[in-house]
């Protein structure tokens, strides 16, 4: 594909397919449809896109154009075992081959030529891959890879609404269950009656709300990136350096906008569902590099890490979200700039992990309502983020404490427990 070509697919073909993933009605047959449309207007022959089961083996979910006995191999493939799966699903990575080599699982199956695969992210958690084949040797531009990346994270936005809709249909099923045994459960069940149906209703409400949200979101995202591009192709006599420094301020602030309502949406969703950790040893500071190269860059705000070489067993996204909330609290707490630290320790297996800030401080009357849903002390904010970072961190069995004086910094630290013995 041409420079000349893939400017045109850009424009025209790949809002053509983001329109075709969302405006698709029936969410069991989205995938086949739009996996298929994705591919033929690339102008390639087949893929798949896949997730991990709970044997760490790939699961292909949808696939256009392959063998079935193709498919069959792929899942049974261990992710870990596999190089370049691994870095898809463990690293986020894409990995591109420019031609099958032979002995290729994919070669002794008859798919032969390029092919590309891309992670699949769903609310910022990396579920999945997104791979095509050109049937034909092929090198991907970073334009075609950048591309392909934001089609696989609105196949990911699709495979999370499909999901909070199982999750909701568990729910009704739940309530049905304890509604045919009312009159014999009716002493002890009323009050986990009352939680289910009011945990189902948040839960549904929260889901459509956040589709509905994270699609115009992921739009606008799409839009910057398109002009972004038109930009950085613009020859230098027609465009002046002021210019550009403008347009990528401009860009920065619209990409800022979108990552804070991202957040709200992903706040009220985390607050509303059922909190379940899948716990993994996480290497700690690998963890707060990842959280700190995530969040959008501030002025004047310099983020330092202390952190010794420590491991805890939790789930690493949502110590992710724990970390990405409470360095963002930090950040805002300090609107003239300064410096937030993190730091880890240890003490008798149990790890501690404190993030500190040079700014304004907190009150002693607003202490207290830190962490109840719906209180902020800021001048934006839905006052969730720190009720689910509490919920986060209860769910690990740990605690959270906040140290703060006025016109000095706040400290907050979230304590968790050992799990050995």
């Amino acid at each position: 594909m041409n420079g000349t070509r893939f400017k045109e697919f850009l424009q025209l073909r790949g809002i053509e397919v983001i329109h075709v993933i969302n405006e698709a009605s029936d969410l069991p047959t989205l995938f086949g449809e739009a996996l298929a449309t994705t591919i033929e207007l690339l102008g390639f022959a087949a893929g798949f896109i896949a997730t991990e089961n709970e044997a760490g083996r790939l699961q292909v979910r949808y696939a256009h154009n392959l063998p079935s006995a193709f498919v069959e191999s792929l899942d049974q493939i261990d992710i870990d075992a596999t190089p370049y799966v691994r870095d898809v699903f463990r690293k986020g990575e894409s990995v591109v081959v420019e031609e099958l080599p032979a002995d290729a699982l994919a070669s002794r199956h008859g798919v032969h030529g390029a092919a590309v695969s891309v992670p699949v992210f769903a609310e910022g958690a990396l579920i999945g891959q997104f791979t095509i084949y050109a049937m034909r040797p092929h090198s991907f531009t970073p334009e075609e890879r950048n591309l392909l990346r934001t089609i696989a994270t609105e196949f990911g936005t699709a495979l999370s609404k499909l999901e909070a809709q199982a999750a909701a249909h568990h729910y009704a099923e739940e309530l049905a269950q304890y509604s045919a045994h009312l009159e014999e459960l009716v002493e002890k069940r009323t009050a986990q009656l009352r939680d289910v149906e009011r945990l189902a209703g948040i839960g549904e409400t929260a889901a459509m709300i956040g589709h509905d949200l994270r699609n115009p979101l992921q739009g606008l995202q799409y839009i910057v990136d398109l002009q972004r591009l038109r930009f950085e192709r613009m020859s230098p006599a027609d465009r002046s350096r002021d210019e550009w420094q403008k347009e990528q301020a401009l860009f920065a602030r619209i990409s800022d906008q979108i990552f804070y309502m991202d957040k709200i949406v992903g706040d009220l969703q985390d607050y509303a569902r059922p909190i379940v950790p899948e716990r993994e040893e996480i290497v700690v500071e690998k963890l707060i590099e990842d959280v700190v190269q995530s969040l959008p860059h501030t002025d004047g705000v310099r983020i330092a890490t202390e952190v010794p070489d420590l491991q805890l067993m939790a789930d690493p996204h949502l110590m992710h979200r724990v970390l990405a909330n409470l360095i963002l609290n930090a950040v805002q707490a300090m609107p003239d700039g300064g410096t937030v630290t993190v730091s880890a320790s240890t003490d008798d297996g149990s790890v501690a992990i404190s993030v500190h800030d040079t700014g304004i401080g907190i009150p002693n009357d607003a202490k207290d309502k830190l962490f109840k849903p719906l209180f902020t002390g800021k001048a934006k904010g839905t006052g969730l983020g720190l009720a689910v970072v509490k919920r986060i961190v209860e769910a690990h069995a740990g605690r959270i404490t906040v140290e703060s004086e006025v016109g000095k910094g706040s400290t907050f630290t979230v304590n968790f427990p050992s799990t050995e013995g």
